[in-house]
């Protein structure tokens, strides 16, 4: 999410898993192409943050934060 008030703005589906060490390409628009996971939101070119919080039965918490500052459209960090 970009929300801390809205920690479910977007869920990962069912059996979303990587391997230790793996990336995984996320797409912060509401397009469907290309294929590939797109989050249905897109983070403010101003700067934002996104935050990844752990699923409500094992107590919802927040896992992990980037913050960061103005970026250039269309491009990603």
């Amino acid at each position: 999410t970009d929300n801390p008030d809205n920690p479910r703005k977007y869920v990962f589906p069912a059996g979303t898993l990587l391997d230790p060490g793996a990336h995984l390409v996320l797409y912060a628009d509401s397009r469907s192409q290309p294929p590939g996971i797109h989050l249905g939101f897109a983070f403010d070119n101003d700067g934002e943050q996104a935050l990844l919080f752990d699923s409500p039965a094992r107590g919802g918490a927040l896992l992990d934060r980037v913050d960061f500052g103005a970026q250039l459209p269309g491009l990603s960090i």
